[in-house]
């Protein structure tokens, strides 16, 4: 066995901190992750970098802001020429695995970038299969194998044809819960976990969740475990002196006709995807520790931005900067061997954000971290080399073209500030508590 830890990201997609109990919310209660996180430290300022899945994931995977490589839209991902996490740990030994969901790392690359090197030679393998030793991926109505079981293709296809593409659907998924998404690509990573890994190495597992994502469908306990009636409405606030493009959203996506009723019972369904995930992270912990990996692997857990699930007046994930779209849970459990004598479980209102997760692995796995990097690493707080992380974190949103909106949130005596440019088509404001 490698004396260097193993290292399991858990991504869930489109997962707010508000979520979770961990975080305050009074009705659901995550066993596997409360688990989790009682040998490791919850942050509860955790920001995402960009409130999209692409951006997000590309920038959390190259720890360098969206702006910085040129990803400002969710149909932009990894520039090949890019040096990251998967690809810099396998140079320093590690196995990687990919199981769930992508959206970040080009596959067939021809229509974004040009599929022959720069002198014209033979063309480029895959990026995806460059980066990762194995691939299984998932998505929100797809699995890779899963015309080989009719049940859970019936569901995935339940889920297209009720809710997917329709941003206020909701419905209960008539196939069982081991017939989800969710629940194949966890049998999946602990088949990787237990027979496909070399166990001479160590690995990295990037499991990639693609639930709670829309579509918001889930199969039955979980569709009902949740009371709409239980669960807090959403926040609601006057849409005056909000930017236009918020009040284009709020219309655009049609919230104006659905009442506080409808969004708790979004709410409702939202929760049971959460729980069921964590039901299945139970699972894949439960493999971990009867291969006696439980002591030497590092497990993060995190999202890559939030859902507003209504609050604001806004549906799903949309370029603004209040908590529900870019505040996200992150939790770290690390082997008692990197931070000896260090009492947990531990929380924290340190600042983090998703580009210091590169090189707080690499610093984890003994790897030298590439040049370039805009994140750092959480190791000397996590080990208690240090008290402190950072006095700021970046967020931004922009097209394809430019960025448009910039946000710093930072400590003022204790207060939070957003500060919010037109990029240099206006005056920047300076507004305290906007955003929160």
């Amino acid at each position: 066995m490698s004396t260097r830890p193993n290292i399991v990201l858990i991504q869930t997609d489109q997962q707010s901190w508000s979520t979770l109990g961990l975080y305050g919310n009074p009705v659901l209660q995550t066993p596997a992750i409360e688990r989790l996180a009682d040998r490791g430290v919850v942050f509860e300022r955790a920001y995402c970098n960009y409130p999209a899945c692409a951006p997000s994931r590309s920038s959390m995977m190259t720890g360098r802001y969206a702006s910085t490589i040129r990803n400002h839209a969710n149909h932009m991902l990894i520039d090949p020429r890019e040096q990251t996490l998967p690809s810099v740990l396998k140079s320093g030994g590690y196995q990687t695995a990919l199981v769930g969901k992508n959206h970040a790392f080009f596959d067939a690359q021809d229509n974004y970038y040009r599929a022959e090197d720069a002198t014209g030679g033979e063309r480029r393998e895959s990026e995806l299969h460059r980066a990762f030793d194995f691939v299984f991926q998932g998505g929100h109505v797809h699995v890779d194998d899963s015309e080989a079981d009719p049940d859970l293709a019936a569901a995935i296809e339940h889920a297209r044809q009720k809710s997917w593409g329709q941003q206020h659907s909701w419905s209960v998924n008539p196939y069982p819960a081991d017939k989800s998404v969710t629940h194949r690509l966890t049998t999946e990573a602990i088949s990787y976990v237990t027979s496909v890994r070399d166990r001479d190495a160590p690995f990295f597992l990037w499991f990639s969740i693609p639930d709670p994502h829309t579509p918001y469908q889930v199969s039955e306990p979980y569709a009902s475990m949740y009371d709409p009636d239980a669960i807090l409405s959403p926040i609601v606030d006057s849409l005056d002196g909000k930017p236009e493009r918020q009040k284009v959203a709020h219309y655009q996506d049609h919230n104006h006709r659905y009442d506080d009723a409808h969004f708790r019972q979004l709410r409702a369904i939202h929760y049971g995807m959460i729980r069921q995930i964590d039901d299945n992270l139970a699972r894949l912990f439960d493999a971990l520790s009867a291969q006696g990996l439980t002591d030497n692997t590092m497990i993060v857990f995190l999202s890559d931005h939030g859902d507003a699930m209504g609050d604001h007046g806004i549906i799903q994930k949309h370029n603004f900067f209040y908590d529900s779209f870019t505040r996200v849970p992150f939790i770290v459990s690390w082997p008692e061997r990197l931070a000896p004598g260090r009492t947990a479980p531990t929380r924290t209102t340190e600042l983090v954000e998703l580009v210091d997760v590169m090189p707080t692995l690499l610093d984890a796995a003994g790897v030298d971290a590439p040049y370039g990097l805009q994140g750092q690493s959480l190791m000397p707080f996590l080990t208690g080399a240090t008290s402190s992380t950072k006095d700021a974190v970046f967020i931004e949103s922009g097209g394809a073209d430019h960025v448009d909106v910039s946000a710093t949130w930072k400590r003022t005596d204790g207060t939070m500030l957003l500060r919010v440019s037109d990029n240099g088509r206006g005056a920047t404001t300076l507004q305290p508590g906007y955003g929160c």
